[in-house]
């Protein structure tokens, strides 16, 4: 069955303290993969989330011995400079925007997860910051729109949702 969009939330929670205190990128995935957002905070009034997936780098490593192809190998998987959230400007969103600045003020970061319901019931998480809001651009009659610009600081790193 395909999955439908519908329900798919965007919360953060204050950055995990096993992330904060890992040492090695292997203890930064563990952590979180096991971080809960039971009582994270949702970023409301989402219109449109991005691409996840990236693209991976291609690098060239042909030497002078290849006769009819060349060769490469896979590099760095590269999102972009943010992760670009599409929303209508709400009170709402603007409050829970002021909160989610003041943690990143307080912490320098928080864990942000992209929750989808069942039947995929998936969370894709990580570590990063994010920019105030601005309202894009309008027209006479239309929704006031923003874009919430993500910064990512961590792999993204993905959860089953209970």
């Amino acid at each position: 069955m395909a999955q439908i969009t519908q329900g798919m939330v965007l919360k953060y929670i204050a950055l995990p303290t096993a992330y904060a205190s890992a040492t090695t990128e292997t203890a930064k995935t563990a952590a979180l993969a096991a971080a809960d957002f039971t009582d994270g905070i949702e970023l409301p009034d989402l219109t449109q989330f991005p691409d996840l997936s990236g693209s991976v780098d291609t690098i060239e490593t042909t030497t002078f011995a290849a006769k009819v192809n060349k060769t490469y190998i896979d590099g760095l998987r590269d999102l972009g400079s943010t992760l670009d959230f599409e929303a209508n400007l709400t009170v709402e969103l603007s409050d829970a925007v002021d909160t989610l600045l003041a943690s990143v003020e307080e912490n320098g970061a928080v864990c942000f997860g992209i929750e989808f319901p069942a039947p995929l019931a998936k969370r894709w998480v990580w570590v990063g910051s994010i920019d105030d809001l601005r309202p894009n651009q309008g027209t006479p009659n239309d929704v006031l729109k923003t874009t919430l610009k993500c910064t990512l600081t961590s792999d993204l790193v993905r959860q089953d949702v209970e």
